[in-house]
């Protein structure tokens, strides 16, 4: 456990050193909050968002901007180039097995989604009014198994690609579409309902956590998507996972 907690400390510096990371997914989405919140056509209620602001609107998919950023971006590439530069090899040889270094950096950056999603609801609520989520205990439940299922999803990513520009590479590709069903670069009630149906579905789930924070509470079928994607991609990761 001393050697998780040690392992897990060195992680968090390496990655608050790490100015483009840390900025993208601590601050980018909080950044946008406050832009968005100063722009007037943003702060004021429309039927086009269901009778809501656009900013209270938009929080959930500025959620998904942070967890896709360290899932699919952050977490994929630094695995990778431990692997590319023989570090996880080298640990297998040691008392501290290579499987603790993972998990710190798993650590590392579930912390750092916790606490984006944190601060952006904070700036969000005291700066902009922005509600906190009607049906909390639905949020988290969205929240960690829509989390769980893009890390799991860049798990595999790490498990197999050779080094950290493949990771990187190779985390673009799924990337990109998790934005899109999440509506940030359309809105979902600009996208077809096909769309938006299926981006219930993609993790992390922007549905679940839209449904949790200005709905009637999530759908169960949409989290019990999430946690039967990491139950099958999990033994999965584990069992193709590259050492060397």
């Amino acid at each position: 456990m001393n050697a998780l907690r040690s392992m897990t400390f060195i992680e968090i510096k390496q990655f608050l050193r790490e100015p483009i990371n840390s900025a993208m997914a601590l601050g980018l989405p909080t950044a946008l909050m406050i832009v968005f919140g100063n722009i007037e056509g943003m702060v004021t209620p429309d039927v086009q968002w269901g009778g809501l602001r656009f900013i209270d609107y938009f929080g959930p998919s500025l959620v998904v901007i942070t967890v896709a950023v360290l899932a699919l971006q952050s977490m994929p590439s630094y695995i990778a180039t431990y692997r590319e530069k023989g570090v996880l090899k080298r640990l297998s040889t040691t008392p501290v097995s290579p499987i603790m270094l993972i998990g710190a950096q798993l650590l590392t950056q579930l912390a750092a989604s916790v606490g984006a999603v944190v601060l952006l609801m904070l700036v969000g609520r005291f700066g902009f009014d922005v509600p906190l989520p009607n049906h909390p205990v639905d949020f988290i439940l969205a929240f960690v198994l829509g989390l769980s299922a893009l890390f799991t999803m860049g798990l595999l990513l790490a498990a197999v690609v050779p080094n950290g520009r493949s990771a990187t590479a190779a985390g673009f590709v799924l990337f990109i579409p998790t934005l899109f069903f999440a509506g940030v670069y359309a809105p979902r009630p600009f996208l077809p309902d096909f769309v938006v149906n299926f981006g219930g579905y993609f993790p992390p789930s922007v549905q679940a956590l839209q449904d949790s924070w200005t709905g009637n509470g999530a759908n169960p079928w949409h989290l019990v998507t999430m946690a039967g994607i990491v139950l099958v991609l999990g033994p999965i990761t584990a069992k193709i996972f590259r050492w060397t």
